[in-house]
């Protein structure tokens, strides 16, 4: 029996090549860049195209208090509603005779303003916005103290004014804002600032709400598992979202 050539298997080996090479697509692909077939990438829907942020408006609150201390520059303020208000909250504080007290020129009416910030915890401290009405005859409040006001959400529908309950509490000194505009601007005189003498009784939340195109019950749910695997706290040992 005759021995089988040597090259025979290379010979078979170049015959499998060229049918490979036949075939429509080819075992071994060019690594350039340019012969690489294009991938059409995916869109990964993320959450801020299914919601907007709730709560991110800064809360206006207003009250209305007593400053006193003042250096016979004060007034008494007209019979309105401005006033019927006051004297009913200094009458539940138990301050005696409270309409004696607010005809004192050493005492004064004013408006409170304070802008609760986004976010904002239970406790935290705020600043205040001290201002005297407009047809109120107070010259200034230097050397002032604000008795301690009640602020909320005010709105002033049919005449009267309405307010909500109470998001904070005011009370302190009163820096004019005279001392750092000017000693000869009047009006700076009844305008001041206690810095840090408001602080907040409830905290306002942050939240998601789903945009129109995305509102249903299977969005929310998978929206809040994603977020809570994202964020997530550990209480005694458990993990929570």
């Amino acid at each position: 029996m005759g021995m089988m050539p040597s090259w025979t298997p290379i010979v078979s080996l170049l015959g499998i090549l060229t049918l490979l090479s036949g075939c429509s697509s080819p075992v071994v692909r060019s690594q350039s860049p340019e012969n690489e077939p294009m991938i059409e990438e995916r869109h990964t829907t993320v959450v801020g195209e299914m919601t907007q942020v709730w709560g991110m408006r800064a809360m206006v609150v207003e009250g209305l208090a007593l400053a006193t201390n003042l250096d016979d520059t004060g007034s008494d303020p007209p019979a309105n509603s401005q006033r019927r208000i006051l004297v009913d909250d200094m009458k539940r504080r138990g301050v005696d005779e409270p309409n004696t007290l607010l005809s004192l020129p050493s005492t004064s009416l004013v408006i409170v303003r304070a802008k609760i910030p986004p976010g904002n915890r239970k406790g935290d401290r705020l600043d205040v916005q001290v201002l005297t009405p407009s047809r109120s005859e107070t010259s200034s409040l230097r050397n002032g103290w604000m008795m301690q006001s009640r602020l909320q959400e005010m709105a002033v529908l049919g005449n009267r004014i309405r307010t909500g309950e109470p998001l904070a509490l005011a009370a302190g000194a009163v820096v004019v804002d005279a001392l750092m505009e000017g000693e000869g601007d009047k009006v700076a005189e009844t305008r001041g600032q206690i810095l840090g003498g408001g602080v907040s009784l409830k905290s306002r939340e942050l939240g998601l709400i789903l945009k129109p195109d995305h509102r249903s019950v299977r969005a929310s749910a998978r929206i809040g598992d994603v977020i809570n695997r994202r964020f997530h706290t550990f209480d005694r040992g458990t993990k929570r979202g």
